[in-house]
């Protein structure tokens, strides 16, 4: 069957069971849809909240945008940089005040806390997000510590890629 455009309906007409009709005359529903409307298969698509639910089990987080793949590189290059300065504290130090154990677990806190949050970034939640935003306030605080320059300077750099507008999608916000 070829489609014709006859009257203002659409392809096909009323009295044609082709496309855009169904056999009582009224638009036709799709399968998986949830009414005529709800397919951009068939060129009509639903409204789109501003938001929508992105599944944490079912992202693939290596299908992420490039920008937000980037982030999670800076860091985890700050995170392997800050493991790096933690366990040659460990090593070099031969003055052990009272709470040394204490600061280096309180040290180590963040960069794994960092890693959990990249984890949650790339699969699709915001509130990665927002607690990789957070912890690069931290770092940006303490630029000024000696030694961890390289670490605050990732840091940024994965700031800025994490808030690019190419990912605003990848999160379930719409684009625009």
């Amino acid at each position: 069957m070829t489609p014709t455009n006859q009257g203002g309906t659409g392809w096909g007409s009323d009295s044609d069971t082709g496309w855009g009709s169904s056999p009582a005359g009224g638009p036709q529903d799709y399968p998986g849809t949830s009414g005529p409307s709800g397919s951009y298969v068939y060129g009509q698509p639903a409204p789109v909240p501003a938001r929508h639910k992105v599944s944490f089990s079912r992202t693939n987080p290596f299908r992420a945008p490039w920008n937000l793949l980037i982030a999670a590189v800076l860091y985890l290059a700050a995170v392997i940089y800050t493991g790096y300065l933690i366990v040659d504290q460990i090593i070099n130090t031969t003055v052990r005040h009272d709470f040394f154990w204490e600061m280096i677990a309180l040290k180590s806190l963040i960069p794994l806390a960092t890693l959990v949050f990249i984890v949650v970034m790339l699969k699709a939640q915001p509130w990665g997000r927002y607690a990789l935003t957070a912890v690069s306030v931290i770092g940006i605080l303490v630029i000024v510590v000696d030694g961890l320059w390289p670490a605050s300077l990732l840091v940024i750099g994965g700031v800025i890629a994490l808030w690019l507008p190419a990912g605003h999608a990848w999160f379930g916000f719409r684009k625009g």
